[in-house]
Protein backbone atom coordinates (compact mmCIF):
# COMPACT_ATOMS: atom_id res chain seq x y z
CA UNK A 1 0.00 0.00 0.00
CA UNK A 2 2.34 2.27 0.84
CA UNK A 3 4.42 1.75 -2.78
CA UNK A 4 0.82 2.71 -4.08
CA UNK A 5 0.60 5.82 -2.86
CA UNK A 6 4.08 6.20 -3.15
CA UNK A 7 3.71 6.05 -7.11
CA UNK A 8 0.81 8.26 -7.34
CA UNK A 9 2.18 10.93 -5.36
CA UNK A 10 5.08 11.06 -7.35
CA UNK A 11 2.47 11.10 -10.56
CA UNK A 12 1.12 13.71 -8.94
CA UNK A 13 4.34 15.84 -8.39
CA UNK A 14 5.51 14.98 -11.98
CA UNK A 15 2.02 16.27 -13.52
CA UNK A 16 1.70 19.47 -11.77
CA UNK A 17 5.39 19.89 -12.80
CA UNK A 18 4.75 19.57 -16.17
CA UNK A 19 1.45 21.85 -16.02
CA UNK A 20 3.61 24.22 -14.51
CA UNK A 21 6.13 24.75 -17.45
CA UNK A 22 4.22 24.82 -20.22
CA UNK A 23 2.13 27.98 -18.42
CA UNK A 24 5.80 29.32 -18.04
CA UNK A 25 6.41 28.99 -21.92
CA UNK A 26 3.02 30.55 -23.16
CA UNK A 27 3.72 33.37 -21.24
CA UNK A 28 7.43 34.07 -22.15
CA UNK A 29 8.49 37.61 -22.79
CA UNK A 30 10.11 36.73 -26.37
CA UNK A 31 7.54 34.75 -27.15
CA UNK A 32 4.67 37.71 -26.75
CA UNK A 33 6.98 39.73 -28.26
CA UNK A 34 7.70 38.24 -31.35
CA UNK A 35 4.01 37.48 -31.97
CA UNK A 36 3.02 41.19 -31.47
CA UNK A 37 6.28 41.93 -34.04
CA UNK A 38 4.99 39.65 -36.96
CA UNK A 39 1.03 40.52 -36.30
CA UNK A 40 -0.39 44.13 -36.60
CA UNK A 41 -2.55 46.18 -38.76
CA UNK A 42 -0.46 46.11 -41.95
CA UNK A 43 -0.41 42.69 -42.20
CA UNK A 44 -3.58 40.77 -40.25
CA UNK A 45 -6.28 42.98 -41.24
CA UNK A 46 -7.98 43.71 -44.70
CA UNK A 47 -7.19 47.72 -44.74
CA UNK A 48 -7.75 48.40 -47.96
CA UNK A 49 -11.06 49.57 -48.71
CA UNK A 50 -13.46 52.88 -48.41
CA UNK A 51 -14.14 54.56 -44.91
CA UNK A 52 -16.45 57.23 -43.71
CA UNK A 53 -17.92 58.84 -41.35
CA UNK A 54 -19.21 62.66 -39.99
CA UNK A 55 -16.09 63.67 -37.80
CA UNK A 56 -16.72 67.29 -35.44
CA UNK A 57 -16.18 70.88 -36.90
CA UNK A 58 -15.80 74.22 -35.06
CA UNK A 59 -17.94 76.10 -37.47
CA UNK A 60 -20.23 73.69 -39.14
CA UNK A 61 -22.58 71.04 -38.67
CA UNK A 62 -19.60 68.61 -38.92
CA UNK A 63 -17.01 66.98 -41.87
CA UNK A 64 -18.16 64.58 -44.07
CA UNK A 65 -15.45 62.65 -44.55
CA UNK A 66 -14.36 59.84 -47.03
CA UNK A 67 -10.88 58.51 -47.30
CA UNK A 68 -10.04 55.48 -49.81
CA UNK A 69 -7.23 53.37 -49.22
CA UNK A 70 -5.82 51.26 -51.69
CA UNK A 71 -3.12 48.27 -51.23
CA UNK A 72 -0.46 49.79 -53.93
CA UNK A 73 -0.38 52.43 -50.81
CA UNK A 74 -2.02 55.40 -52.61
CA UNK A 75 -5.25 57.46 -51.14
CA UNK A 76 -8.09 59.41 -52.35
CA UNK A 77 -9.44 61.57 -49.53
CA UNK A 78 -13.00 63.47 -50.18
CA UNK A 79 -14.06 66.08 -47.21
CA UNK A 80 -17.30 68.35 -47.22
CA UNK A 81 -18.43 71.05 -44.82
CA UNK A 82 -21.60 70.12 -43.55
CA UNK A 83 -23.80 73.30 -43.47
CA UNK A 84 -21.04 75.44 -44.53
CA UNK A 85 -20.67 74.99 -48.49
CA UNK A 86 -21.50 72.38 -51.09
CA UNK A 87 -18.14 72.36 -52.31
CA UNK A 88 -15.97 68.87 -51.89
CA UNK A 89 -12.22 69.14 -50.97
CA UNK A 90 -10.25 66.15 -52.61
CA UNK A 91 -6.50 65.23 -52.07
CA UNK A 92 -4.86 61.66 -53.33
CA UNK A 93 -1.18 60.81 -52.71
CA UNK A 94 0.97 58.02 -50.74
CA UNK A 95 0.31 56.81 -47.60
CA UNK A 96 3.15 55.27 -44.88
CA UNK A 97 2.91 53.03 -42.47
CA UNK A 98 4.17 53.72 -38.93
CA UNK A 99 7.51 51.19 -38.14
CA UNK A 100 4.57 49.28 -35.64
CA UNK A 101 1.83 48.92 -38.78
CA UNK A 102 -0.82 50.30 -36.34
CA UNK A 103 -1.27 53.61 -37.93
CA UNK A 104 -0.95 55.67 -41.61
CA UNK A 105 0.16 59.32 -42.25
CA UNK A 106 -1.60 60.17 -45.52
CA UNK A 107 1.33 62.23 -47.10
CA UNK A 108 0.82 66.11 -48.64
CA UNK A 109 -2.50 66.66 -46.52
CA UNK A 110 -2.95 68.97 -43.71
CA UNK A 111 -4.80 67.83 -40.52
CA UNK A 112 -5.94 65.38 -39.52
CA UNK A 113 -3.27 63.40 -41.68
CA UNK A 114 -2.92 60.51 -39.02
CA UNK A 115 -5.30 57.37 -39.07
CA UNK A 116 -5.00 54.48 -36.73
CA UNK A 117 -6.09 51.33 -38.01
CA UNK A 118 -8.78 48.77 -36.70
CA UNK A 119 -11.29 46.38 -37.50
CA UNK A 120 -13.11 47.77 -40.81
CA UNK A 121 -12.77 51.38 -39.32
CA UNK A 122 -9.88 53.88 -38.92
CA UNK A 123 -9.53 56.09 -35.99
CA UNK A 124 -8.43 60.11 -36.32
CA UNK A 125 -5.26 61.00 -34.76
CA UNK A 126 -5.05 64.22 -32.84
CA UNK A 127 -1.82 66.15 -32.21
CA UNK A 128 0.86 63.60 -31.64
CA UNK A 129 -0.65 60.98 -33.31
CA UNK A 130 -2.54 59.98 -30.40
CA UNK A 131 -5.98 59.28 -29.99
CA UNK A 132 -8.58 61.49 -29.15
CA UNK A 133 -10.03 61.21 -25.68
CA UNK A 134 -12.72 62.28 -23.39
CA UNK A 135 -16.86 62.01 -24.41
CA UNK A 136 -16.56 62.97 -28.40
CA UNK A 137 -13.62 60.13 -28.61
CA UNK A 138 -16.42 58.21 -30.44
CA UNK A 139 -16.77 61.00 -33.55
CA UNK A 140 -13.63 60.50 -34.79
CA UNK A 141 -14.18 56.84 -36.39
CA UNK A 142 -14.40 56.60 -40.07
CA UNK A 143 -16.41 53.10 -40.84
CA UNK A 144 -15.06 50.66 -43.46
CA UNK A 145 -17.78 50.65 -46.39
CA UNK A 146 -19.02 46.94 -47.57
CA UNK A 147 -18.09 46.70 -51.38
CA UNK A 148 -21.39 44.85 -52.30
Amino acid sequence: MRYFILIISCVILYSCNMTTESSEQINDPEFDQSFKDEHNSRNSLDWAGVYTGILPCADCEGIQTKVELQSNFTYRKTILYIGKSQKKFEAQGKFSWDKEGGKIRLQNQEQPNSYKVVENALITLGLGDKEIEGDLKSNYRLEKVNAE
